[in-house]
């Protein structure tokens, strides 16, 4: 999408609001009226929605190996799970991993950082980072889909998409000259919070009932301590750190709904 203007004076629909979520974090095509003349302020408001946009790719995901079921093998079906949110994100996620990874794995200050980051080339710890979590991805899922756990697969993306909530509530843009996500960052309120922790609240409880509550708090530690790194390393957060965060919360919540006792 392209990036949003400030010079509308009425502010943005619900409607507008939610398909310029899904604008931003999917590939699902979403017609240029319906997002005519939204602001930056409008793309902050959207954080408040960004639940709703992993619970769609959720359930989305689910759809394969629940069709697929008792035909070939769980891996190749966690396989083409893992493919397929790549695809539908459009790998944005997993570029803000690589970036990061390399920025944070290979300089000793900010600026260094923050310009490696900046650089579109990925190098070995971004392709590192890209193969071990996506690794870990696919092994969790194998576990869930052999166990025939549909909606645990969909509770992944649902965090994942409140993890970037919560990182960047109340924290600072990293790069000095500004832009979008400064604009962006800046304007996140505690009402766009509170409005996206009730949504994953009731969606997760939804899904996978109290069986939510070790990966919730599992990636809510991890917000705490990736927004902590973060602005250790680069003095504040960038679209890519988001990016991160989403992917490694993912990863994160599939692994600990894996780890649960299988139900006798």
């Amino acid at each position: 999408m392209d990036a949003p203007h400030d010079s509308k004076t009425s502010p943005a629909t619900p409607f507008a609001i939610v398909a310029l979520a899904f604008s931003f974090l999917t590939l699902f095509p979403i017609p240029e009226r319906w997002l005519a003349s939204v602001t930056t302020s409008d793309l902050a408001r959207s954080f408040a929605v960004f639940p709703l946009v992993g619970f769609t790719l959720g359930a989305i995901l689910m759809v394969p190996p629940w069709l697929l079921a008792g035909t070939g093998s769980s891996l190749l079906h966690a396989t083409v799970v893992a493919s397929l949110l790549c695809l539908l994100t459009r790998a944005l996620p997993l570029d803000g991993l690589a970036d990061v990874a390399d920025g944070f794995g290979g300089a000793y200050t900010p600026e260094r950082r923050l310009e490696i980051m900046k650089d579109s080339r990925t190098g070995a710890f971004g392709v590192a980072a890209i193969v071990f979590l996506v690794a870990v991805k696919i092994a969790s899922l194998d576990v869930l889909i052999s166990r025939h756990c549909w909606a645990f697969i969909a509770l992944a993306p649902l965090l994942g998409r409140f993890a970037m909530v919560a990182s960047a509530y109340g924290s600072r843009y990293a790069r000095s000259e500004g832009g979008l996500g400064k604009s962006i960052i800046e304007q996140i309120s505690a009402a766009h919070l509170v409005m996206a922790s009730i949504a994953t609240a009731i969606l997760s409880l939804l899904l996978a009932g109290t069986a939510s509550l070790p990966p919730l708090a599992a990636v809510l530690c991890f917000v705490a301590l990736a927004r902590w790194t973060s602005h250790h390393m680069i003095g504040g957060l960038t679209g890519d750190v988001l990016g991160a965060i989403n992917e490694i919360a993912e990863a994160l919540a599939w692994t600990a709904l894996a780890s649960l006792p299988q139900a006798p």
